[in-house]
């Protein structure tokens, strides 16, 4: 891919989490600065889908992000911010807390209220503490009422399927499950750090999800641990 490309990319996926609406080539010359014309555009967009990149919805004239699109974005293209001093006092004084399934439970709390998804800790074996549902059901995706009737079942089974992401996963490190990968859903995105055996810290998201801030959060929860 070229740097162009790149560039188009990282432009549609970024305002394809913000807004939830596919992207066209005149959204694309009217609000980047490409130098290029809009036929060049679409030249380069049909490139970006031929390559699985994107896709193009049947509804629309824009383009979305394919899972490859954004596995290409997470590891070429992102850049995760630092989060604020208010955020990173308010995990601190968390962590300071002495018992520990009371610590990991609040630590849940507050990163499914900073990132506005859900979360799903694994305190101990056969011991699974979760939030953020209303977070995770009220975005746009879940307008699909067979989606919500899907996805809402992961909290059903995912006692049964922990065990599968805990063999998947390394501590200390910072992994991200897309689509398929998704050992508890191929519908959704899983970002998770794995503090020790059997104690997992994990954000259920849409596939379509800010990756900028999920992934900043858990940047500075990896430090502390």
């Amino acid at each position: 891919m070229n740097n162009r490309q790149d560039k188009i990319l990282q432009f549609i996926i970024e305002n394809y989490i913000k807004d939830a609406e596919p992207v066209g080539s005149k959204f694309l010359i009217s609000n980047f600065d490409l130098e290029i014309g809009e036929a060049t555009a679409r030249n380069e967009m049909r490139s970006l889908e031929e390559q699985g990149f994107l896709s193009h919805p049947h509804t629309s004239s824009g383009r979305i992000p394919t899972e490859t699109g954004y596995k290409y974005y997470i590891n070429n293209l992102m850049k995760p911010k630092k989060i604020s001093t208010r955020d990173s006092e308010d995990i601190i004084k968390i962590l300071a807390e002495k018992d520990e399934e009371n610590r990991l439970k609040l630590l849940g709390k507050i990163l499914a209220e900073k990132t506005g998804l859900a979360v799903i800790v694994n305190i101990k074996k056969d011991f699974i503490y979760y939030t953020g549902l209303s977070n995770l059901f009220s975005q746009p995706e879940f307008r699909d009422y067979n989606l919500t009737i899907n996805v809402s079942g992961i909290f059903d089974r995912c006692e049964h399927r922990i065990c599968d992401l805990n063999n998947k996963m390394k501590t200390k490190e910072i992994q991200c499950f897309l689509g398929k990968e998704n050992p508890l859903d191929a519908t959704c995105s899983l970002f998770g750090l794995k503090i020790s055996d059997h104690k997992i810290i994990t954000v259920l998201s849409p596939l379509r999800t800010d990756y900028k801030k999920v992934f900043s959060y858990f940047n500075y929860l990896k430090e502390l641990f």
